[in-house]
């Protein structure tokens, strides 16, 4: 792996020659880069320090009849509690929230529900956890399940959007899978991928001027571009070989060999001339 890593930034026209790789290989190599773009999502979730403590004593709540019931003394419907970038509100029976931020998650009745820019994107019924579990254990629960699975969905994700880039990037190919098959292209763009992915996990971890990230993606590019001029250049090499023969040579448009570029014949000797008009001129019994 590290010499298509090194060939894909340095030398993308040896990339031609891991074009016999095995699926596996590409599929474990794409995962790997996916893996890579999503260090600075992994390093977020498991890390992450900035959630408030969410016990029944800090938020007056607990689950009772398989809902939420907040009678405690340091309920507030409208406290907000910090939620791995979010804010979490604990809502009793009917009652709404006076002052909810655009992004939140929202405890109410027997549902959590997540409500971005005003929009409620998801409601999950909680009903089959809440009846096992009490309040501290469940959150403490759901906090590390998000922890392991938030990394785990966002590595999912920037696998398909890697497998979409590579997709898309196929279409520019698409006029030479008449000669090459269209998996060997598909592999060779996934290793022509890796300066964009390693690109991706930069941006993602330092996190520069965008103006600079969308620099560096065009520049990110040249190995899928050099691959295209090489991948085209030995393609129609290889035609122009099957069509001069065993000597191969420039061709024709039309894939005969080209007039201007064949080799002259060698001139024929005064005995080879005499016999070959001898053998055109009519006979004498045919004359009469």
């Amino acid at each position: 792996m590290h010499n298509i890593v090194t060939d894909s930034l340095i030398y993308p026209h040896n990339l031609l020659n891991y074009r016999q790789k095995r699926g596996f290989f590409v599929f474990v190599y794409l995962l790997i880069l996916a893996l890579f773009v999503s260090l600075d999502g992994i390093i977020h979730y498991a890390g992450y320090a900035g959630n408030s403590t969410i016990t029944s004593e800090t938020t007056g709540c607990a689950f009772s009849g398989g809902s939420l019931s907040c009678d405690g003394e340091a309920y507030d419907p409208d406290q907000q509690f910090a939620y791995f970038g979010y804010s979490l509100y604990f809502v009793e029976g009917s009652a709404t929230l006076t002052d909810p931020e655009a992004n939140r998650i929202v405890v109410q009745d027997h549902f959590l529900a997540i409500v971005v820019d005003g929009t409620e994107l998801y409601r999950l019924d909680l009903s089959f956890a809440i009846s096992d579990l009490a309040f501290d254990e469940f959150f403490a629960t759901l906090t590390n399940a998000i922890r392991w699975s938030g990394g785990f969905f966002l590595w999912i994700s920037n696998l398909v959007i890697l497998l979409a880039i590579a997709l898309l990037t196929s279409i520019s190919f698409i006029r030479l899978s008449r000669f090459v098959r269209y998996r060997i292209i598909f592999k060779l763009l996934v290793f022509a991928l890796t300066p964009f992915a390693l690109l991706m996990t930069l941006y993602n971890l330092l996190d520069f001027n965008t103006i600079l990230f969308y620099v560096l993606m065009f520049v990110s590019y040249r190995s899928i571009f050099i691959l295209q001029q090489v991948l085209t250049r030995e393609t129609f090499l290889h035609l122009n070989e099957l069509a001069g023969g065993k000597a191969p040579g420039p061709v024709g448009p039309a894939g005969a060999p080209d007039p201007e570029k064949a080799e002259p014949e060698e001139p024929k000797s005064e005995e080879e001339e005499t016999e070959a008009e001898d053998e055109d001129s009519p006979t004498d019994g045919e004359g009469e």
